[in-house]
């Protein structure tokens, strides 16, 4: 067998891989997920003041701006979900580098 047929042969090796690969999306659509609450709903909220050591009048002037970067975290969420859910048979797919690289 040479190694290039040894490259293409499924074992477990590969399935590791792609649960781990699958794994790390799952992760950063989480983060997505939390960026998009913390941004959107909690910009001005103690936590969010918090987080970003930011004062409440700073926030108030920054909210729109802040919902903006929470809505594309959220489209960077669903795109991810998206490549993880979608009907294929679990190989890398296309949309998940493109959407780990926006």
């Amino acid at each position: 067998m040479t190694v290039s047929k040894r490259l293409w042969v499924s074992g477990s090796g590969e399935r590791h891989m792609i649960w781990i690969a699958n794994s790390l999306v799952a992760l950063v659509a989480a983060l997505h997920v939390y960026f998009l609450v913390l941004e959107m709903f909690l910009w001005t909220k103690p936590l969010g003041l918090k987080t970003f050591r930011n004062s409440l009048e700073k926030a108030k002037e920054s909210a729109v701006l802040a919902a903006n970067q929470g809505l594309y975290n959220g489209f960077l969420a669903a795109g991810l979900i998206w490549g993880l859910v979608q009907a294929f048979p679990p190989s890398p797919s296309r949309s998940r580098p493109s959407f780990c690289s926006a």
